[in-house]
C-alpha cells in the first residue's frame, strides 16, 4: 500500500499508518486473522475520526432537518460517514465469507486496499487544513478559559 498523505493531525496520521500496516500485512499473509486486524484497525480509526470531526468541524450540523435548504457541511458529513459505513460493511462481509483457515482472495484484498486509499484521498484529504486549525482554535479557547478562571 502506498504512503498516505498527511491530514495534519498526528493522531489521524498514526491511525492511517496503522491501517496501512494492517492492510500490508493482509496483502502478504492473505490470512483471515490479518483481515480481522484490518477490520479492527479501520473500525477504531473511523470511530475516532467521526468523533474528532463531529467535535471540531461538524458541530453545527443539524441532523434533525430543522434548518430549511441545503447544508453543504451536513452533506459533507453524511457522505464521509456513509463511506465509512460502506467500507466497514465490505470488510465485515469479507470476514464473514472466509473460512478461518482459508486464504483471502487477491481481488478482495485489492478492493480493501483501493477502498481505503480512495477514501483517504477523497474525504480525509479534504480536512487536512480545516481540522488541524479547528483543533488548535479549540485548544486555544480552552487555554484562555482556563487562564480566565484562574484570575
Amino acid at each position: 500500500m502506498k504512503h498516505l498523505a498527511s491530514v495534519g493531525v498526528a493522531e489521524m496520521d498514526e491511525e492511517h499508518d496503522e491501517v496501512a500496516n494492517a492492510i500490508n500485512n493482509l496483502i502478504s499473509t492473505r490470512s483471515p486473522r490479518a483481515l480481522q486486524e484490518v477490520l479492527e484497525a479501520v473500525h477504531g480509526h473511523f470511530k475516532h475520526e467521526e468523533t474528532l470531526l463531529s467535535q471540531h468541524l461538524y458541530q453545527s450540523c443539524s441532523e434533525d432537518g430543522a434548518l430549511p435548504g441545503f447544508d453543504a457541511t451536513l452533506s459533507q458529513k453524511r457522505s464521509h460517514f456513509q463511506d465509512h459505513r460502506r467500507i466497514l460493511d465490505a470488510l465485515e462481509a469479507a470476514a464473514a465469507s472466509v473460512d478461518s483457515d482459508g486464504e483471502i482472495p487477491c481481488n478482495v484484498i485489492m478492493s480493501i486496499k483501493d477502498d481505503f486509499e480512495n477514501h483517504t484521498a477523497r474525504y480525509d484529504s479534504s480536512y487536512a487544513h480545516s481540522l488541524p486549525d479547528a483543533m488548535k482554535n479549540a485548544e486555544s479557547a480552552l487555554g484562555k478559559r482556563k487562564a480566565g478562571s484562574e484570575l
